[in-house]
């Protein structure tokens, strides 16, 4: 089923336990977990997870801090009174054996979606004897939960209570009668039978989407591609589109040898989509491996099992691929000091301020003595020269004293930079008096000398689930992957064997991450022997993002049962919610069949507009300029306030925030040429442009030319239209100013017209985006909001201005500042027109793909700061088109050439194509703005390029 086309309303969710198949394979603590599958007919089940259990029993504390584990059998899932869903379950040993303290008592789980769950507890039943199976359901006319259970002696009964996370107001025992559980026919390996319920599509959704491994359904290439030498085509990246309607980036490996890039053609050229190609192992009796990157080049290092870990190797390679083969070269041996006489464990690369370290663990001689150091390669220095390493420090507590001291070891280290701080995780486990296992703990570190905390260790999580305490009580191997919403930390569980599994946890960006409650942590891991056929134990993994934006895990594991541990190398993917997937396998990351692409190339070196594409077409090609309203809740009001229906609070905004009533405004509309609302199949692209300072919608069809009667900004979009240099699309002429007087269309500086330029963005989010693409046919839905819905939307929309409306497209579009009069920010103008800058815009690349700035205002940001604020987003700007006319004595220096200085650098591989095109002779007026619409047109909506050259050009 390709999950993008869930049509039913419905579906059908089983829960099980499985029976365990040996220790190695699948030991008890992990087969007496619930697993779920699911089903379209309540017939025919799929197995979710790869037959993995994904809710597991938390273990329980004894005195002495050591843990408990523990299992859980006879689950039995339900709907609650809220919506929400309801997990009872019988609690055992961690071997299925009955559990004294759960005796009389079932375990409850709540979760709203079945990948997130919250252990309320035990529920007390009858303390005079073990529960054996369990159904629990709530009662509507009731108004209460009814649950009916059976004991190991055969003894039915009923409990009742009116809020079941109340458990001490639960009704004592009652005699009831006999119940069978209905059970379910499936071949899926090894169930036990749990039952069965139905749930909305939209938990449906997400449930199958997160716990099925998507697969490469459909490759998207344009059919068109205009590029100007071959580098730029080599730039241009296909879009590979998954089952679960998440998508990637793919290079393409083009056959050129027909162009001739010295002349303007077409040409039809062929290609296929790149994948590299990693047979695992890549490196055998290499563990805990990570790659890095430092000062152009890649770096490969890992604990060498094959010298019983006595020495640590790097490689070194122009790319990640060629590190396959390369060269190993010793820096550090257990010879070298005295303090580092045996066990060079997990050695991981990390570069924090302009120098590179190696983060590592080693020990005078004994495991138990093994501890957390820190290695600095010299100023200069070149990473494979060993000497060029000073030596390793071991990691100390902020008085100064060791880490941890004699009563048991730290190791596996990692770190990772947030908001300017420093962190590092990493295990530690006590030995004596107990051995409580190796836990995860999180500091600061001084940035100067990161073997040096600067705050208390803190608690991050223990092995309290079957899975992570398999054959021992283990977590370790943290490494950090943070992404535009989250900061993810993998980490290692279980004994390092055939049962050692990848966990996560996960926090948001601007998160106190020292406080343990901002971490969620899954219940079950992410990675297991079931994730991939014949990787076992895979664990102990690092990311790396190579040069083309896309990040790999180097990992662990064993090519058999009893193989050594070997180094492995993946894709990581990332699934409807934004979370890694490290199991997408080559075969299911690209469809081979699927592999080979065409497109027509267009070799032009020229960006004037062609000749007659500002003449009228005929009558049938002629697109129709129409007008609509629409009521705007998010404006600047008469006091300077913003009203919104939104939670926007005051530090972003930069001012109070106020709910108001509705203003209604307007917009011009073009809809190209056979365009049916009533065709609801037929979808279209839309582009947002963007006024001057004392324009208004018409600014754009009102210029100081027509052709043939026809206002040349619709004649150049029918002309794009008809010979087929764009697809239709429909363009949305706007009121740019947010503001409760936005007729107002005269020069005042400390009007709120003036003011409400700067806000424009909360109108487009939440008022204009919305009603057009609900009136209208478009392709992006903004009500469909998941992180897939969200990508896809985005190359469906751009935006660009002419003057004022440029610097709109680029403070707002991309993250600059708001401006307001100095006589409201009490200090002196920025800018001769007394005007100041006051907060930073969030910027709208996730509603954007596509930007274009046209004679853009003084007031547009300086190229570093939004470029910055690109790097910082999490969605690639596909394209930034920004023009102006060297002879333009407003724009020009304040406007353009501030903006495109350092913009690109700084944006570094999250934009795509780059284009700043000064127009030669170009003054502040339509001619300039007519071609920066005409080019930015051309390349919207179809897969970037790559950086471009600046052009020059003469109209």
């Amino acid at each position: 089923m390709i999950l993008t086309e869930m049509k039913q309303d419905l579906y059908y969710v089983l829960c099980y336990t499985r029976l365990p198949i040996n220790e190695d394979i699948y030991s008890p603590k992990l087969a007496y977990s619930m697993h779920l599958a699911y089903s379209e007919d309540g017939v025919h089940f799929n197995e979710l997870n790869h037959n993995s259990g994904v809710l597991f029993a938390k273990s329980t504390d004894n005195p002495d801090g050591t843990l408990n584990a523990k299992s859980l059998k006879n689950p039995y899932i339900f709907t609650m009174a809220d919506g929400s869903f309801g997990v009872v379950a019988v609690r055992t040993e961690a071997d299925g054996l009955e559990e004294m303290h759960s005796k009389g008592s079932v375990l409850f789980f709540i979760t709203e979606d079945f990948l997130q769950y919250k252990e309320m507890g035990l529920i007390p039943l009858k303390d005079d004897t073990y529960v054996n199976e369990v159904k629990c359901r709530y009662d509507v006319s009731q108004k209460k939960y009814i649950i009916h259970w059976s004991d190991t002696e055969g003894k039915y009964y009923q409990n009742v209570v009116t809020d079941i996370k109340q458990f001490t107001k639960i009704s004592k025992a009652e005699q009831a009668e006999p119940f069978i559980l209905d059970k379910t026919i499936t071949d899926i390996e090894g169930i036990v039978l749990g039952n069965v319920i139905q749930i909305p599509k939209k938990v449906a959704y997400r449930l199958i989407n997160r716990l099925t491994v998507p697969q490469n359904i459909k490759i998207e290439v344009p059919s068109k591609i205009e590029v100007s030498s071959e580098d730029s085509l080599k730039k241009v990246k296909a879009v590979a589109v998954y089952s679960d309607g998440t998508r990637a980036e793919k290079r393409i490996d083009w056959d050129t040898s027909m162009i001739d890039w010295n002349k303007t053609g077409v040409y039809t050229v062929c290609g296929n989509i790149h994948q590299e190609h990693y047979a695992f192992p890549v490196a055998i009796n290499r563990a805990d491996p990570c790659i890095g990157k430092w000062k152009g080049k890649y770096y490969f290092i890992a604990t060498n099992d094959a010298d019983n870990n006595h020495t640590l190797n790097i490689r070194e390679a122009d790319n990640i691929p060629d590190l396959v083969d390369a060269k190993e070269v010793k820096i550090l041996d257990t010879t070298m000091y005295e303090h580092l006489g045996n066990l060079l464990w997990a050695p991981e690369f990390h570069i924090i301020g302009d120098d590179l370290y190696i983060f590592h663990a080693g020990t005078p001689g004994a495991f138990e003595k093994e501890q957390s150091h820190v290695m600095k390669l010299k100023t200069g220095g070149n990473p494979v020269i060993a000497t060029d390493w000073i030596m390793p420090e071991r990691v100390m507590k902020k008085d100064g004293s060791y880490l941890y001291g004699e009563a048991g070891i730290t190791l596996d280290m990692t770190c990772f930079e947030q908001n300017g701080s420093i962190y590092v995780i990493w295990a530690q486990r006590q030995f004596f008096p107990v051995d409580q296992g190796s836990w995860l703990y999180i500091a600061k570190v001084d940035a100067r000398k990161p073997w040096m905390l600067i705050t208390d260790p803190v608690l991050l999580s223990r092995p309290e689930y079957g899975w992570e305490n398999n054959h021992t009580f283990v977590e370790e191997g943290p490494f950090a992957l943070i992404t535009d919403k989250k900061i993810f930390v993998t980490f290692s569980g279980a004994m390092v064997d055939t049962t050692y599994t990848v966990g996560l946890l996960s926090a948001d960006k601007d998160a106190d991450l020292l406080d343990p409650a901002n971490w969620m942590k899954e219940n079950y891991p992410i990675l297991t022997s079931r994730s991939v056929i014949g990787e076992y134990g895979p664990g102990h993994n690092a990311f790396v993002m190579d040069e083309d934006g896309t990040y790999w895990n180097t990992y662990h594991a064993r090519a058999g049962a009893n193989q050594p541990r070997s180094a492995g190398i993946r894709r990581v993917h990332f699934d409807i919610d934004g979370y890694p997937v490290l199991d997408l396998i080559e075969e299911k990351d690209l469809d081979i069949s699927l592999a080979k692409v065409s497109a027509t190339v267009i070799v032009n070196h020229a960006t004037a507009i062609r000749q007659n594409y500002k003449a009228a077409v005929c009558e049938e090609q002629k697109g129709t300029l129409t007008e609509v309203s629409y009521s705007v809740r998010n404006y600047i009001n008469q006091s300077r306030q913003l009203v919104t229906n939104q939670s926007i609070s005051e530090e972003e905004a930069g001012r109070k925030t106020v709910l108001g009533e509705e203003i209604i405004k307007k917009c011009a509309v073009y809809l190209p040429a056979g365009y049916d609302e009533a065709d609801k199949s037929t979808k279209y692209n839309v582009l947002y442009l963007l006024h001057g300072v004392g324009g208004n919608r018409y600014e754009w069809s009102a210029g100081n030319e027509k052709h043939d009667g026809y206002n040349v900004i619709c004649n150049l979009f029918d002309n794009l239209i008809k010979n087929g240099d764009i697809e239709p699309l429909i363009v949305i002429f706007t009121e740019g100013r947010s503001a409760y007087d936005w007729e107002d269309t005269s020069f005042n500086i400390d009007g709120t017209n003036m003011l409400g330029f700067y806000y424009f963005d909360y109108e487009l989010r939440y008022d204009l985006i919305p009603f057009i693409e609900a009136k209208f046919n478009t392709y992006a839905n903004i009500a469909d909001n998941t992180e897939a819905d969200i990508s896809y939307n985005r190359l469906h929309r751009a935006i660009g201005g002419l003057s004022m409306g440029g610097m709109q497209s680029l403070n707002l579009g991309l993250g600059g500042y708001r401006c307001d009069s100095a006589a409201y920010t009490n200090r002196e103008p920025k800018w001769s027109n007394g005007l100041d800058t006051t907060v930073e815009v969030v910027g709208m690349v996730d509603l954007f793909a596509f930007v274009g700035a046209f004679s853009n205002a003084p007031t547009s940001s300086d190229g570093e700061h939004l470029g910055s604020s690109i790097a910082a987003n999490g969605h690639k700007l596909e394209l930034l088109y920004i023009t102006c006319g060297d002879a333009d004595g407003i724009a020009y220096q304040d406007g353009f050439s501030k903006a495109v200085k350092g913009l690109a650098n700084a944006a570094g591989n999250k934009i795509g194509d780059s284009y700043s095109v000064l127009i030669k002779g170009g003054v502040h007026d339509h001619n300039v703005w007519y071609n920066g619409a005409y080019n930015f047109s051309r390349l919207c909506f179809r897969a970037s390029y790559g950086l471009m050259r600046t052009y020059e050009i003469s109209i």
